[in-house]
């Protein structure tokens, strides 16, 4: 239990370290570019700068945990969400730490208490196509806390997506470390009956023959180069514990489908 604690204090500091880090790139683009990239959105309602800066700051969860051995917890979950706001938050700080009014710091004068929703009800919205400009609307007044809001969200809730990625690989649980890949081997096909069919024959021969027969087996499937008239991919995984040395094999197989190619879970084995 201890060393769950430790593990999850751990990660936080990760991620508390790559979020400070993003939060502090994104103040000094904004101060000398003038441009506030973690405010960018798609048609007015998708923060797609927000939640892209949270997943940048996210991170450092994801290799903190891997390096760690450590499996996401709801203290981290939570942990991570939390600094995730704090992060968003501290954009507003900087930028209220960096504002001169005629010579003297704003901080002199006003509260962060008082600036930040001075801050937040001030903003104006720009209007962009194809990188045109359309122009820019006014004080945006009381719709600006919806917007804060929605950004804070995305920039939490992407950092936390970020983190939790790190559940999707394999892990040995007897050691509380994540696997690390010897090999793989990828062959495409263009045939879906052939691909099932292999796909299969190589799931029976890890079971049955071991390794290195359903290697040459799945190697002499398809192509090992894949092409627009190949939709169909399956890769042969060789993986071993840092820490027991165990190996551990199995067959993933994707299809490719809107230039992405995506995993096929029944075939996974």
């Amino acid at each position: 239990m201890l060393r769950s604690v430790f593990k999850d204090l751990f990660v936080l500091i990760c991620g508390m370290a790559t979020s400070a880090l993003v939060a502090v790139l994104l103040h000094l683009i904004e101060k000398h570019a003038q441009v506030a990239i973690y405010t960018f959105s798609v048609w007015f309602v998708l923060p797609i700068g927000a939640a892209a800066c949270g997943a940048l700051a996210g991170t450092g969860y994801f290799f903190g945990a891997y390096v760690a051995g450590h499996r996401p917890t709801a203290i981290a979950k939570g942990g991570a969400l939390l600094v995730g706001g704090v992060a968003f938050v501290s954009l507003f700080w900087l930028s209220y730490r960096s504002i001169d009014v005629e010579g003297r710091p704003l901080s002199e004068l006003v509260s962060f208490k008082e600036y930040l929703p001075w801050s937040i009800s001030h903003q104006t919205m720009s209007f962009r196509l194809k990188g045109m400009s359309l122009g820019e609307t006014q004080e945006v007044g009381a719709i600006g806390y919806l917007v804060a809001a929605v950004e804070l969200v995305a920039f939490s809730v992407c950092g936390l997506l970020s983190f939790l990625a790190i559940g999707s690989k394999p892990y040995c649980s007897t050691c509380r470390k994540y696997l690390a890949t010897i090999f793989k081997q990828e062959r495409f096909g263009e045939d879906y009956r052939t691909f099932e069919a292999n796909t299969k024959e190589v799931f029976n021969t890890i079971r049955n023959s071991g390794i290195e027969a359903a290697r040459r087996l799945h190697l002499g499937y398809g192509s090992d180069r894949s092409s627009q008239s190949f939709r169909w991919k399956s890769t042969l995984w060789h993986m071993q514990c840092k820490g027991c040395k165990k190996d551990h094999f199995h067959v993933t197989a994707d299809e490719f489908n809107e230039d992405k190619w995506y995993r096929i879970d029944h075939f996974n084995a």
